[in-house]
């Protein structure tokens, strides 16, 4: 038996897959995990795996299952799924050092990526223990015999030994930059704020975020709490599964280079912002304001945007003035003044898919055979919503396609 059939025997090469296993549970689908545990299982311990059709069955269905899941969503996560539904195949073919090398490589960049995830204690030591398997495996790999193998991890527990107080040291006196996972990434976990395109169906854990948004400061006295409603985008287009701006919304206009922009003096009450960059162009706004600043651009229903986005902090002046008005015929709903539509149409806010969400289309059909007009249906809706115990949630179940349905219902 040569070296590599010796490692195939063993256990570190699988392993090395079931703690991945265990470190991307909760990130990729159970099914996923489910598959690469029995794919680990049928390689370590059935040999009619070496036949090439076994192999094409395996690696076809692995596959086939994995584009019907994911589809088009192109997130972290399925990338990161789909690098591990890579090695997992990588050991069906296991048959040179290289191949080895690839493998241990390979995982060990997998578990640098399990940490855009989690950074908890318990996931550091499951990719610390990951680490030592693959790096016992390139010492067997390059090493001797079993002696000459108990010297070389004596001399890795030593490193290891004088590694640690080091690490201890630099984390609690070494200045420590933001780590990569804090750049935007797009991923099934949601945080709380502002984004021009939402699918709550696809949410599956809701993360609060504590970064500031804006400042303002009010030339006057400051409004009364129900006063301060901050508007900043409207997405009037849903599709079956995601709320977005129309085209017409966020249509194409000229860009300029970025302008810090001159605030106009204004005889009445006005109020001035310190907006945070957030890499958009939309700013916010209270209901009825007027621009008092010349980097900002009317849109669309009293909306505001800048010329160009927002990659650093931006200071613009608005005109205020308290102009909406209580609804009472619609309970919650307020009137609005200066938002009437532009460029887009109310169509769009009336527009749903017929093959999305059946049975909400099918319970709204019966409502609108109880009420005679849009208001009095929308009214009861709005009660309805008011009176029943719906409550908020950070962590949302997955409804998939249909995810009003799911909620509903």
């Amino acid at each position: 038996m040569n070296e590599i059939d010796d490692l195939k025997s063993g256990w570190s090469l699988y392993l090395i897959g079931l703690l991945q296993v265990v470190a991307f549970w909760g990130v990729a689908p159970f099914w996923l995990a489910c598959f690469v545990l029995s794919t680990l299982v049928l390689v370590r311990f059935v040999a009619v795996v070496k036949y090439r059709s076994i192999k094409f069955i395996v690696v076809g269905a692995g596959l086939s299952w994995f584009f019907l899941y994911y589809r088009f969503d192109l997130t972290v996560e399925m990338a990161a799924s789909f690098l591990w539904l890579a090695l997992v195949f990588k050991l069906l073919e296991v048959k040179s050092a290289r191949d080895v090398l690839v493998y241990v490589y390979a995982m060990f960049y997998l578990s640098a990526v399990s940490l855009l995830f989690n950074q908890s204690l318990l996931q550091a030591l499951l990719q610390l223990a990951l680490v030592c398997l693959g790096l016992g495996l390139l010492l067997r790999l390059n090493g001797g015999s079993a002696r000459a193998m108990r010297a070389q991890w004596g001399a890795l527990l030593k490193v290891l030994a004088f590694a640690i107080p080091l690490v201890v040291i630099l984390f609690l006196f070494f200045p420590r930059l933001s780590p990569l996972w804090t750049i935007p990434i797009k991923a099934k976990e949601g945080v709380t704020g502002m984004t021009d395109t939402i699918s709550p169906g696809d949410i599956a854990k809701l993360a609060n975020s504590d970064k500031r948004v804006f400042r303002a400061r009010f030339s006057g006295d400051i409004p009364q709490q129900d006063s301060l409603y901050w508007r900043g985008l409207v997405l009037d287009q849903f599709d079956g599964t995601t709320w977005q701006r129309s085209p017409s919304m966020a249509q194409f206009r000229p860009r300029g280079r970025y302008d810090l922009g001159r605030q106009l003096e204004s005889d009445g009450d006005y109020y001035e912002v310190l907006m945070e960059p957030h890499n958009q162009t939309w700013v916010f706004a209270l209901e009825g304001s007027e621009s008092l600043s010349t980097h900002l651009l009317p849109m669309d229903m009293g909306l505001h945007e800048l010329g160009v986005e927002a990659i650093q902090p931006v200071r613009y002046r608005m005109s205020h003035e308290v102009t909406g008005t209580v609804y009472d015929r619609i309970p919650t709903a307020s009137l609005l003044h200066n938002v009437e539509r532009v460029r887009t149409t109310p169509i769009n806010d009336l527009f749903a898919t017929k093959s999305s969400n059946p049975q909400t289309q099918a319970y709204i059909r019966v409502l609108r055979e109880q009420f005679i007009s849009d208001e009095a249906l929308v009214a009861y809706l709005m009660s309805e919503f008011t009176n029943k115990p719906f409550a908020y949630t950070l962590e949302p179940p997955r409804y998939g396609k249909d995810f009003v349905d799911g909620f509903m219902f």
